[in-house]
């Protein structure tokens, strides 16, 4: 009897170890076969540049974005560092676009291409300040409908967070005139897209360089331009775009293990 319990922890050692390393081929066979995208890829939740809300340093996220391929990036954090933008505006590895999470105790709101933070309070001259990171410390008081306003007088668009929904409800955010959606989470978004007619955004929370690569958008814009970019986004021509390899990671993660 011992000796067939042994037999079968055995077959089951064996069988676990065979599923593994299969996995492990998959994602990296796949890794060197990405599809051919159709578009530009780029990422709308860049928090990872000291600020406020981030771990590393301008050059470090630039060139992990720059290592992935992006055509874009989105600098965003709760606060704007000058410093930073003036990085961002003058890159040409590649196309840079500043901007500005706004953080309200409702919910956040992502602010693509700003001129200035919303509030103006919230723009840092000079050296990057060594301030606190805690929510409250940068609540605005402000509704959305004020964000959205500000965000639209400076030739921004405002995309409403998916945090937002599940946190007040939908009836008093239909008419607040919002560009789009920005998750990360394809299923989240859709739905929310049903109820609100707004296009989705997809990136991953990237609060360090490491964090850019799990989620990102291909934007099928006209070109390669903040003003096109921002378009694509209006007109629902951003899709989730994920490696290959990455979605067989998780497929295996989600229905295999």
């Amino acid at each position: 009897m011992l000796l067939k319990i042994q037999d079968d922890s055995m077959k089951l050692l064996y069988l676990i170890t065979l599923v593994g390393v299969f996995i492990i081929f998959t994602i990296l066979f796949f890794s060197f076969f990405e599809m051919p995208k159709n578009g530009f890829i780029g990422h709308f939740h860049v928090s990872a540049v000291k600020c406020v809300d981030g771990n590393s340093t301008y050059e470090e996220t630039t060139e992990e974005a720059v290592k992935l391929k992006f055509d874009f990036i989105v600098m965003t954090d709760h606060r704007m560092c000058d410093e930073n933008v003036k990085k961002c505006l003058n890159e040409t590895r590649i196309l840079c676009i500043p901007g500005q999470i706004v953080s309200t105790p409702k919910g956040y709101v992502h602010v693509v291409d700003a001129k200035m933070a919303i509030p103006p309070e919230l723009y840092y001259l000079g050296e990057i300040p060594n301030i606190s990171t805690k929510d409250t410390d940068y609540f605005v008081n402000l509704t959305f409908e004020e964000i959205v306003k500000r965000a639209h007088e400076q030739g921004a668009i405002a995309m409403i967070d998916d945090n937002v929904v599940w946190r007040n409800g939908t009836d008093e955010l239909k008419n607040v005139k919002f560009d789009a959606i920005q998750s990360n989470d394809e299923k989240t978004c859709k739905n929310i897209s049903k109820n609100f007619g707004l296009p989705c955004t997809f990136s991953s929370h990237a609060h360090n360089e490491t964090d850019l690569k799990y989620m990102y958008s291909l934007c099928k814009a006209d070109s390669l331009t903040r003003e096109a970019i921002k378009d694509a986004i209006k007109e629902g021509k951003c899709e989730i775009y994920m490696p290959l390899s990455l979605k067989i990671r998780n497929f295996f993660l989600s229905y295999v293990i």
